[in-house]
């Protein structure tokens, strides 16, 4: 048996402020007390989660709804059975604080009329439509009703392709409308496979800074007959493709060319397979200068030259190279071959560790890395491994050892020619 809104609100939340079960799964945490609604004895949080409780409408009498306009900012009406728009559009003129809202796996593929969008609906920044399967014609009649809609959630639905908003001028010419306030879109597991389709959604979203578009049969990142990423992502400062089907490097290289693109998210493509972590990190690293953070983490200047100058490496004898190899060789010159010192015969020695009052004498196996040498310090320091650093006397030059470095955490001691009696520091991070 289906259900409203209201009467759902109703059944979860009247006399029960006591012990209010809040799902707080969708990042915003309502407060510890909830707020009164100026409904009788019910009172409600900011943020009302009624996912998988069968409502299908609003209310009976949307006056009951609008009882609730000040209390609610965001709801959660994720895997309900709404199936028009209409009852969407009578929940937003209702509820007039409300600014996220998630309609996630509702069957919502039905047309919506745009006779029944008389007025914006400016409240709302953030919306979910994940799984609704909603046609672009649909979508855009929902977009124009929302001038100040910041983030949208499209993953899951079967679109093959993107659709752009098609209007005519006054002298017949066809243009598209573009909705200049969204600034994040995730379009994740579609079934597109064109990255030309990709940038439709630049055009349609102008001022986007972020798209997430993973789990995409995308095979490389190019606008084609378009334009350029450039043109087509002026705005755009981060963007996931993880487990896509990228697999050559050329594609890799083509993320170059967006601007203003800081952060990326590549993981779980073909490319990379045949690479260990440290060497897929290098080689992206060092095909894309501008980038800040790769896969959640920050990119420190030790990390690039040090990406930069193996890729170099790895290509000098190589017959064919990339194209990023003239610009590193300019920047860094030409590098002699690494030699490869065999440590196998030395393979432990015996070091001093040092810890605030403490000192300790350690025999060090050359072949641990840097994290398991740290695993096996915790004891003496009472302190997790990420808890505090170490650094490198030997002799009389200190060589900090980057703990915190993503490449430094596999590094083997051996590397750093530890030799006996050489002197480690720890020190407790703050």
């Amino acid at each position: 048996m289906t259900s409203t809104l209201v009467k759902e609100i109703h059944d979860k939340y009247a006399d029960d402020a006591a012990d209010q079960s809040i799902d707080v799964s969708w990042k915003i945490l309502a407060p510890k007390k909830p707020v009164a609604a100026g409904s009788g004895n019910l009172r409600l949080p900011p943020l009302v989660s009624l996912a998988s409780r069968r409502i299908k409408s609003a209310a009976e009498n949307l006056e009951d709804l609008r009882k609730f306009s000040q209390s609610i900012t965001e709801l959660d009406l994720s895997n309900n059975e709404i199936s028009s728009w209409e009852e969407v559009m009578k929940i937003l003129e209702c509820l007039t604080s409300l600014k996220h809202l998630n309609l996630s796996f509702n069957p919502l593929s039905s047309v919506l009329n745009a006779d029944h969008c008389k007025h914006p609906y400016p409240q709302l920044t953030h919306l979910v439509l994940n799984g609704c399967q909603a046609s672009w014609d649909t979508l855009f009649i929902v977009l124009d009703t929302l001038p100040k809609l910041k983030e949208l959630h499209l993953s899951l639905n079967s679109y093959d392709c993107v659709k752009l908003p098609m209007t005519q001028t006054n002298n017949d010419a066809k243009t598209f409308r573009t909705y200049d306030t969204v600034e994040t879109l995730h379009m994740n597991k579609t079934d597109i496979t064109k990255w030309c389709e990709i940038g439709k959604l630049g055009n349609m979203f102008p001022k986007l800074q972020n798209l997430v578009v993973t789990e995409n049969k995308l095979e490389d990142f190019s606008i084609d007959e378009l334009g350029t990423n450039a043109d087509t992502f002026p705005n755009l400062k981060t963007l996931s493709v993880s487990n896509t089907l990228v697999s050559n490097w050329e594609a890799v290289q083509e993320l170059a060319s967006f601007p203003n693109l800081t952060e990326i998210r590549l993981q779980g493509i073909p490319l990379l397979q045949d690479y260990n972590e440290k060497q897929r990190r290098m080689f992206v690293l060092a095909r894309l200068p501008a980038i800040t953070r790769l896969n959640g983490s920050s990119v420190k200047d030790l990390e690039r030259e040090d990406a930069e100058r193996a890729f170099l490496r790895h290509y000098m004898n190589k017959a064919e190279k990339p194209a990023r190899f003239d610009e590193l060789e300019m920047k860094h010159g030409k590098l002699n071959a690494l030699v490869e010192v065999d440590l196998s015969s030395h393979k432990q020695t015996t070091v001093q560790i040092k810890f605030e009052n403490k000192v300790k004498v350690f025999r060090v196996d050359l072949n641990w890395t840097l994290s398991e040498f740290k695993e096996r310090l915790k004891g003496f320091t009472d302190l997790p491994p990420r808890k505090f650093t170490v650094s490198h006397f030997s002799g009389d030059a200190p060589i900090y050892l980057h703990m915190d470095h993503a490449t430094g955490r596999s590094r083997r001691l051996h590397s750093y020619r530890v030799d006996d009696g050489d002197i480690f520091v720890l020190t407790r991070k703050a």
